[in-house]
């Protein structure tokens, strides 16, 4: 049984829109049914305050197994307020601009407080505001003291913590040195290799369609963005296999595209604890592609991973990842110190792809704005001097410098 089966088997889903008295500014939340039902609706959820209030939410959404729902947790001042909440993040919530007009903002704060801090978030364009009742918190106090004094939950709690901190010692034991060989033999020769130089990360969304090419960039592509055919690529990463396992056409695609990269086509491996490595392109399309090269990758678990850390030696350790191959790319663009990073097509929407070959993407956005903000705060501590653009930016506008071409 998954966990959204456990939540369903405890609070009904109704396909009714969600019971809520529309405020002056907000939507205001007055049944537990109807917060489980806003979460389970999916898409990118931010909890605003870390107080009282959101502390018993949040530990009750954790109790029920709905806190993997939630991006992370918006706060007006991050110095009085811890960095992370069990297994979220806590961000200032004027750093969060990139969520502003996607996101549905749940402010957990006593009741009294809603007016002021909607008018706040409006000011700074959120666009989706929820305010939980008091009648709720209250409904979830006393749920908390009925789960939290049965010694049977805080045993199968503290049993699960055990169990996943030894399995996960266990896999990493194991893994290093394979992690290690693996990466060291792809990128090794890279090191600072393309320092002053500029490299552009040219993805596959609907903006890379207005992407002029320059010879005098050095060109990394992603998944299938070779079907650019007046873009000479210098590298290729490729780490999702799913349709190119089923489509002998695809394979051939891609077996002719490594033949005419300049450089190195790397295709991506995930590690054995990661819930993707089913999507890894096989060893016999693998063997097929000229001059390519394998390289693990360490994919963001929004359950466990609160501490999650980028590496800047990627030789010895995985590549970031948050549920896009565009992480790995601009982490080993990085690796190679140059001047600037181009964010070509990485529009981080479900609006499909710049060739309208394929369906629209199911893109888990919320999680790939936090890997983009981590990845920023990565590059300014390790690679001051790399200026990373966005070439017109859609989801990431703001984030970092934006630059629009006609």
């Amino acid at each position: 049984m998954s966990d959204r089966d456990v939540v369903k088997k405890d609070y009904k889903l109704n396909d009714s829109k969600i019971n809520s008295i529309r405020m002056e500014r907000c939507l205001k939340i007055e049944k537990l049914q109807d917060l489980v039902n806003l979460i389970l609706e999916g898409g990118e959820i931010i909890a605003y305050g870390m107080g009282e209030v959101s502390s018993r939410v949040l530990t009750w959404l954790t109790y029920k197994k709905l806190i993997s729902n939630i991006c992370c947790v918006g706060v007006k001042d991050i110095k009085d307020n811890p960095k992370e909440f069990k297994t979220l993040q806590v961000y200032p919530i004027k750093e969060l601009g990139i969520f502003y007009s996607t996101a549905k903002v749940v402010v957990l704060t006593a009741e009294d407080k809603h007016e002021i801090i909607t008018g706040e978030l409006k000011k700074l364009g959120c666009e989706h505001i929820y305010c939980l009742s008091d009648f709720c918190c209250f409904q979830i106090r006393y749920e908390l003291l009925d789960i939290e004094n049965s010694l049977p939950q805080q045993f199968c709690w503290q049993n699960e913590l055990i169990r996943k901190n030894t399995n996960e010692l266990a896999y990493r034991m194991v893994e290093e040195c394979e992690i290690s060989n693996t990466n060291t033999y792809a990128f090794a020769t890279y090191r600072n290799k393309f320092k002053g130089k500029e490299i552009a990360i040219i993805a596959t969304g609907p903006s890379m369609k207005q992407y002029k090419y320059r010879d005098d960039v050095i060109h990394i592509g992603l998944n299938f963005a070779y079907r650019r055919r007046d873009i000479a690529l210098d590298f290729l990463f490729v780490q999702d296999g799913t349709k190119i396992k089923k489509d002998r056409v695809l394979q051939d695609e891609i077996e002719k595209t490594s033949n005419e990269v300049k450089e190195k086509t790397f295709v991506g491996k995930f590690l054995a604890r990661c819930q993707c490595k089913d999507i890894e392109i096989t060893e016999d399309i693998f063997t097929r592609l000229h001059n390519a090269k394998r390289y693990f990758t360490d994919v963001f678990n929004p359950v466990s991973d609160i501490r999650y850390e980028i590496y800047q030696d990627i030789c010895y350790h995985p590549l970031m990842d948050f549920f896009s191959v565009a992480f790995p790319a601009i982490h080993f663009a990085l690796f190679t110190n140059p001047s600037k990073v181009y964010l070509v097509g990485c529009d981080v929407t479900n609006k499909g792809y710049f060739d309208k070959k394929d369906v629209a993407n199911v893109l888990q956005t919320g999680i790939v704005k936090l890997g983009y903000l981590k990845l920023k705060e990565f590059a300014s501590i390790y690679y001051p001097n790399t200026e990373i653009v966005s070439i017109n930016p859609v989801g990431l506008k703001g984030l970092f410098k934006d630059v629009y071409t006609k």
